[in-house]
């Protein structure tokens, strides 16, 4: 039995034409380098990377990949996102990416930088004004 594809309406493909699936690939290369960055710059710092127990940070980090996103690793996860969707020519895939980044913000950013500003204090509440929250 035959299996038919058939795409979302507005397909990225409609928009991108041929070069959908190395747009995909090249977002989905960055998405990897920007969250190993994320990941070695922690090391670098020697702070955990656990953002379940954010209590056991124990090195503000604000240089690398931080200097433009508080949230390196997440935005990493949000481009992997698109990039499924464009490999899979599904626009609907962006309700994915809304959701994804409405629960990441409310259930683990936000409790995130509370505890951040607990630990770090003023120089905390400094970086948050000087670099955004995602890009």
């Amino acid at each position: 039995m035959a299996c038919y594809y058939t795409p979302d309406i507005l397909p990225y493909s409609l928009v991108l034409g041929d070069s959908t699936m190395m747009v995909s690939r090249m977002l989905f290369a960055m998405a990897i380098v920007i969250g190993v960055m994320g990941l070695l710059t922690f090391k670098k710092a020697s702070t955990t990377v656990d953002p379940v127990n954010i209590d056991k940070a124990s090195n503000l980090v604000t240089d690398g990949i931080f200097q433009f996103t508080r949230n390196p690793m997440y935005v990493a996860m949000a481009l992997g996102i698109i990039s499924v969707g464009m490999r899979f020519d599904s626009v609907l895939n962006l309700a994915w990416l809304i959701a994804y980044i409405l629960f990441i913000t409310r259930f683990q950013i936000a409790p995130e930088e509370r505890a951040l500003l607990k630990i770090f204090g003023e120089p905390y509440a400094e970086y948050m004004q000087k670099v955004r929250r995602w890009i």
